[in-house]
């Protein structure tokens, strides 16, 4: 690994995981002020007797909170998916710059754009087997939701318990800080132990999916590229070899199917990561970054380079991310 290599991995690494991070803290404070509105439809609906009409009653009331949560998960993952691929554009442009000297600033970007449709893919679902959509996903999990709650009020009503007890145990599902003993799944089947455990798997794997497309179409687009190494994640020893042992990330950085070099693809056959990946992929090039610069510059001097004209040509601003 070279010296750019190192460095642009090591800055996905680092800034993936804390956007994730990050959009997990917001996910949680999500589901945190659903539960508040829950609960307090639930105190203004207190009743002596738990009943279907009063449970189809309140499922009814809480229908706008269930939709608000819908709308603002939405609006977390598409913006979390555009950060990660404005993420992918600042750190490459940053990591070229301690390489490639003396490239006016506009090429430099160019060198780093992330193409928008890597992200539209993503929103439309093209990138998965079952073609779901960002959109259609989060409305799963919110109607995964509603069904956890229906499921409590139904089944704490047929065991018989009290407006109490059931506001108890239904305080325990919607907050998502809260504790649930090893019974809840007994109680209480198909329901989720964590509530907001798959909204925050979604938002893990969409950053980590938007990174390793952006990565993709990116290098694609760049026309010094030759390959595209997949390079397993810092922590892969310790999360991964020690409890479990090798799994597919180590089959995909040890490979050289394609006589590329080890952990090398063709920038169309890199498998997708699995959902929890924190594997990076980075472009591979033949030659020197201190090479691709002074080429870059006798080209905009007048040499003529037909490869770097219909690079040139090609660039819509408006159609990528840049910085």
């Amino acid at each position: 690994m070279n010296k750019y290599q190192r460095l642009f991995n090591q800055a996905i690494e680092k800034n993936k995981r804390a956007l994730t991070a990050e959009q997990v803290l917001k996910i949680q404070k999500l589901y945190l002020n659903t539960a508040k509105q829950l609960k307090k439809q639930l105190r203004n609906k207190k009743t002596n007797k738990i009943t279907r009409n009063w449970i189809n009653s309140y499922l009814k009331s809480i229908k706008t909170y269930l939709d608000d949560l819908n709308k603002q998960l939405n609006q977390l993952s598409l913006k979390s998916l555009e950060d990660s691929a404005k993420e992918i554009a600042r750190i490459k442009k940053e990591v070229l710059k301690f390489e490639i000297k003396d490239v006016p600033d506009k090429y430099l970007s160019a060198c780093a754009r992330v193409p928008k449709s890597a992200v539209e893919a993503l929103i439309k679902g093209t990138l998965y087997k079952d073609g779901k959509g960002l959109s259609e996903r989060i409305w799963d999990l919110t109607k995964k939701y509603e069904k956890d709650i229906q499921t409590v009020l139904i089944e704490g009503m047929s065991q018989g318990k009290t407006y109490t007890e059931l506001m108890d145990d239904l305080n325990k599902y919607i907050n998502p800080k809260a504790k649930k003993d090893w019974k809840w799944s007994k109680v209480y089947p198909g329901t989720s132990k964590t509530v907001d455990y798959n909204a925050q798997r979604l938002v893990r794997t969409s950053i980590n999916h938007a990174f390793f497309i952006g990565n993709i179409r990116s290098t694609q687009d760049d026309p010094f590229a030759t390959a595209i190494h997949w390079q397993l994640s810092s922590s892969h020893y310790e999360r991964q070899i020690v409890p479990f042992g090798p799994d597919e990330c180590d089959d995909f950085a040890t490979q050289d199917d394609y006589k590329l070099g080890t952990g090398n693809y063709p920038d169309d056959k890199v498998p997708t990561p699995h959902p929890n990946c924190l594997c990076t992929q980075y472009p591979v090039y033949d030659k020197s970054l201190t090479d691709i610069g002074k080429e870059i510059n006798r080209w905009i001097k007048g040499e003529k380079n037909q490869k770097l004209d219909d690079w040139w040509e090609n660039f819509v601003p408006s159609d990528y991310y840049t910085v």
